[in-house]
């Protein structure tokens, strides 16, 4: 008795692969790529890859095996190797907008931006034309997915996969490609033609804000603030799109160009919206320093503490935290928290000569006067010239009585 696989072609049967059996493993290698890729799991990346390779070995010039070898390359940071691939698969159809837009992205990730520029160029060009025709190829595998596969297909990843290789994405990645022109020349400080490009990047768009943003950074390049400033005001007021994760980018930048414009006010405000908005805790560490200019070391303190489980230990922000929290607090002569946040602070901060002078401060107010000229000591190490460092250690002997010693420094 024949099944419905029996009376379909052979490249319809499995996706133009030589076995039902391949095209199963496929199926399933295609899920773990997809979700390794998106949560960046690099040990599931090098599962995934190895997979892969072993079905390159029994289909090594099937299409969409040569697309996921690059995607996979490229999210490993193997740009070149990514290239190699993504040509590979370009050789058998040419005008594909998504592999001309990821070939784009690795030629300018290794440093050929010229020659990114030309494939982003080319991509508009095609989409103008007679966009990806070749990709009917693609459309015939969709058609089989959605009629007559669904009792093998556990999911809709391979649909959606394929449907952007088979171009129903192509207005997208076409505007992403003019977005990436503005930004590449922008990038490389060709200011003027960035413009331009960014302005053919229409309301319609969907980067249309994210090229807006991109304006607000060439004007502010081109010391234009208060042009920069009218611009970003109307991009932070605008409800962005599903993943434009730089809003809070948007209001730090436009915080900047207030503080430089000495709008002080008009800059807390913007920063206190990146403070709400995911991703903008660099908006505290702005705040903090305003509050400290204008001598405000309570505020700036209270702000750093209510916020400072936002920032990975890990982090350079976290470090930066640290010591904007020291300065405060030893203002304040509240040395024992001082010394609280010395204890727990991370190893990178050992290097930093000013956190040996906090701790040298610290201690010598807790009445450690030994241990607190040997912080101060260990902050010379680092820099003999830290003039903090010095002056401490002086008055540290001068009031032990040791004059000797503190005339040495």
């Amino acid at each position: 008795m024949m099944n419905k696989y029996d009376n379909m072609c052979f490249f319809d049967k499995f996706c133009g692969f030589s076995s039902k059996h391949s095209f199963m493993k496929y199926i399933s290698l295609r899920r773990s790529i997809s979700d390794s890729i998106s949560i960046m799991n690099y040990q599931d990346l090098g599962d995934c890859n190895e997979q892969l390779d072993a079905l390159l070995r029994e289909e090594p010039a099937h299409p969409l095996l040569l697309l996921d070898k690059g995607m996979l390359l490229e999210t490993m940071g193997e740009w070149h190797s990514a290239l190699e691939y993504y040509e590979k698969f370009l050789d058998i159809i040419p005008d594909n907008i998504f592999a001309l837009f990821k070939k784009a992205q690795c030629l300018n990730s290794i440093g050929r931006w010229k020659e990114s520029l030309h494939n982003f160029e080319a991509i508009i060009e095609l989409n103008k034309t007679n966009g990806s025709c070749s990709n009917k190829y693609y459309s015939n595998m969709i058609s089989r997915l959605n009629h007559d596969m669904q009792d093998i297909m556990h999911e809709n990843d391979l649909v959606k996969h394929i449907g952007v290789v088979a171009g129903l994405r192509e207005d997208y990645y076409t505007s992403y490609a003019k977005y990436m022109i503005a930004w590449i020349l922008y990038s490389k400080g060709l200011y003027s033609q960035s413009l331009d490009a960014y302005g053919i990047i229409l309301p319609n768009d969907p980067f249309y804000l994210s090229a807006q943003y991109g304006v607000g950074l060439v004007l502010v390049a081109l010391n234009q603030y208060s042009d920069a400033a009218e611009t970003l005001e109307k991009v932070v007021s605008t409800k962005p799109l599903s993943g434009e994760d730089w809003m809070c980018e948007a209001w730090i930048l436009l915080g900047n160009i207030y503080e430089s414009l000495d709008k002080e006010a008009e800059a807390l405000r913007c920063y206190q919206e990146a403070i709400k908005t995911p991703g903008g805790e660099d908006g505290v560490l702005y705040i903090a320093n305003i509050y400290y200019r204008n001598h405000d070391d309570y505020a700036a303190v209270h702000l750093l503490e209510q916020h400072i489980d936002r920032f990975s230990k890990s982090d350079d922000q976290y470090c930066e935290i640290i010591m904007l929290l020291l300065y405060g607090l030893t203002n304040l002569k509240n040395y024992s928290t001082g010394l609280d946040y010395i204890t727990k602070s991370p190893s990178s901060l050992h290097n930093n000569p000013e956190f040996w002078v906090y701790k040298g401060i610290c201690l010598w107010h807790l009445g450690e006067g030994r241990q607190a000229i040997e912080a101060l000591k260990k902050a010379l190490q680092i820099d003999p010239d830290n003039k903090n460092a010095l002056l401490n250690t002086a008055d540290c002997y001068r009031l032990m009585n040791e004059y000797k010693s503190a005339i040495q420094y």
